[in-house]
Parts: C-alpha cells; structure tokens; sequence
C-alpha cells in the first residue's frame, strides 16, 4: 500500500518549481532578467528628463559664478560636465563653479546619465562674458573743411553692446555717430565720445582734437565756439541716460 503524507506531493511541487527558476535565471541573458526585474518593480526606472542649466545669464573674467544641472530621474542620475573645448568631468552633486577667460561667450554643458539604464542628456547653454568698454577710438578726419560734411563713428569692444553719447562743443546726442559741417572759421573742434557697458556701468570717454582747414591761426585763436555757427547732424543709435 502506497501512503501519501498531507503536504508531500506540495513539497515535491515546489522544489520542482524552484529548480525550474534556477535554471532559467542561469540561463537567461542580463538585459532580459533586468527587464523581468524592472517590471516586478513598477517600471522605476525613469529619465533623464527635463534637463536644464540654472544660473547668471552674464560673467565677468576672473569672476566665480555657481551654476546647478537638474534633471528628472529615478531612481538618480549623474552629472558631468564640460565647458568651451574642455574635456568632461564629474565631481559630487549637479553643481559646477566657473571662472571665465577673456572670451566673448562661454559654452557650458551638461551630461545627466540614469544610474540604472546608462540613457543620458546633453544640455548646453551658452553664457555671455562681460566686456569692455576697450580700445575705445573716435574714426573720422583729422582736418576738416568749411562747408563740407564728415562723419565721425565712436568704436568700442564691448559685450554686451555699449551705450554711446556723443558731443561736439555743448551739443550732446544719445548714439555712436556724428554727420558734422563747420560753416564759420574756427581753429579747432573737439569731438567727445562716452561708451557705457550696458551690464557693468563702466564708462570710458575719449576726445578727437579736429582742426579745420584755411583758417589763420591768429584770427582763428579770437574766435569762441559759443560765437561760431557749427551745422551739425547727428545721427541718433539708441537712447539712454548715463
């Protein structure tokens, strides 16, 4: 008589099931069980998304400035990061501190990688460097002629762009360029140009010395600006108050 213990044929069930879930985890390749594991998980793997650079839109040169990359994973990413031609680098956190060269723009980039899937996002952001003014210069004749027009153009290096008044004696204008006509003889006239760095507020003024042609330097030298008609055109290039 065969006797069959209550349980018995249970216990044999479950040690066949156990074998049979042995072999096939030895078998299986690592993407697959990953992907049996993440789906017993609830799909928690997740990201990167949404990634995004926070931090100054401008720097100045020999300036530090903290910039931070966020992004959405789960369950976490890493962070590198790279700037101009460098090369990437990581360190701890999302957080980076740059000190900018003399460059016009800086571009700064950042790499989130999932921990789990290995997916990663790039996001770069280019940040302007503030300059200027320099070589601030007033072009135009040394020597003008009466009743003729010049044109005199104030230049700077600036970033972002310089704000600009211009003046010839007690006349002002908000811009970087004059159309002038001296219609009476004068010695000399002097031109004066200010450049204003829209993000630093640094300003550099310059003076161009012009002297008009024809003119005898003794009667020239009794002549007061103030007495003298000087026909001048400006040409306006935008307006501000310094």
């Amino acid at each position: 008589m065969d006797i069959t213990y209550p349980g018995e044929e249970n216990r044999g069930q479950t040690a066949l099931s156990r074998l049979v879930l042995l072999l096939f985890l030895a078998a299986c390749r690592p993407v697959m069980c990953l992907n049996e594991e993440q789906k017993d998980l609830g799909n928690t793997n997740d990201g990167p998304a949404n990634v995004s650079i926070s931090g100054p839109d401008l720097m100045s040169s020999g300036g530090s400035y903290t910039y931070i990359c966020d992004a959405h994973c789960r369950p976490s990413c890493l962070y590198m990061w790279k700037t101009d031609d460098d090369p990437w680098f990581r360190g701890q956190g999302n957080v980076i501190s740059v000190t900018p060269r003399n460059e016009n723009t800086k571009n700064l980039s950042c790499k989130a990688t999932n921990t789990v899937s290995g997916l990663f996002v790039t996001m770069t952001r280019s940040i302007g460097l503030i300059t200027g003014p320099s070589k601030v210069q007033i072009k135009g004749p040394d020597v003008v002629e009466i009743g003729q027009e010049y044109q005199f153009v104030c230049t700077t290096g600036c970033h972002p762009p310089c704000r600009y008044v211009s003046s010839v004696g007690s006349n002002a204008v908000r811009g970087n360029v004059i159309d002038m006509t001296v219609d009476q003889p004068l010695k000399s006239i002097t031109i004066k140009c200010e450049a204003q760095n829209t993000a630093s507020g640094l300003t550099v003024t310059v003076f161009k010395t012009v002297r008009v042609a024809g003119v005898h330097r003794s009667r020239a030298t009794f002549l007061e600006v103030t007495q003298v008609g000087l026909l001048v055109a400006f040409i306006n290039s935008g307006f501000f108050t310094l």
